[in-house]
């Protein structure tokens, strides 16, 4: 019975977001609704330490999402947000092998920068091994910017002082 309840939700939703959906500003809040989702989907699917979303979903289709399911509904609603131009793609050389560690250190400064709604993610890039793929907002990429010159400089001044 239960589950006849929860199909019925989920079809009077999905007619909800068809009506609303032709508005940008309606598919902007439904992708970033679904991207903070994703990415607290992919946090805790990769920790194992599933959500209730997740637990629900479980219940509905008898398993947990994994974590490539997560990080892909992540890159897909990232893609839409793009798409819409409410987030922006850059690419930021390093200098250097942009590895698990760089970007881990990277994403640690982020955080402690931007706080809040953290819908940012930085990847290696596709095209160049010596540099991160940003995609964040188009209005903190300056910031962005100034992290990764900052994180640079910090890195060169150890580096001398170690010598």
């Amino acid at each position: 019975m239960w589950k006849k309840a929860v199909i019925a939700s989920l079809v009077m939703l999905a007619v909800t977001v068809g009506f609303v959906g032709n508005s940008p500003e309606a598919q902007i809040a439904y992708h970033k609704w679904r991207l903070v989702a994703a990415i607290e989907n992919a946090r805790t699917a990769g920790a194992g330490k599933p959500s209730v979303g997740q637990e629900f979903v479980a219940l509905l289709r008898g398993e947990l999402p994994t974590v490539q399911e997560c990080s892909e509904m992540w890159r897909r609603h990232e893609d839409a947000l793009v798409e819409l131009r409410y987030l922006q793609r850059r690419e930021f050389d390093i200098g250097k092998s942009a590895n698990t560690e760089q970007r881990l250190r990277i994403s640690e400064a982020a955080e402690k920068t931007f706080g809040g709604e953290q819908l940012w993610s930085v990847v290696r890039s596709p095209e160049n091994e010596h540099a991160v793929m940003v995609t964040a907002r188009p209005t903190d990429m300056c910031h962005w910017e100034g992290l990764l010159k900052r994180l640079q400089q910090e890195k060169r001044v150890r580096r001398t002082l170690e010598t």
